[in-house]
């Protein structure tokens, strides 16, 4: 089978890798957003907790 193929199989494996890859991609954006969304929960509850002490 030649390397320059476009048989059908080649071209559903081809397809399926870029499915896997936006769900990767995606899950990663979801995961950030999460991270970002913790880090701002965090930061405003460390300055709840230090802005009194220092007022």
């Amino acid at each position: 089978m030649p390397a320059t193929t476009t048989a059908t199989g080649t071209v559903a494996r081809r397809d399926r890798i870029g499915i896997g890859t936006e769900a990767l991609v995606a899950a990663l954006l979801a995961a950030g957003f999460a991270g970002h969304v913790a880090l701002g929960v965090a930061a405003l509850t460390f300055l709840a907790g230090v802005l009194p002490a220092l007022v």
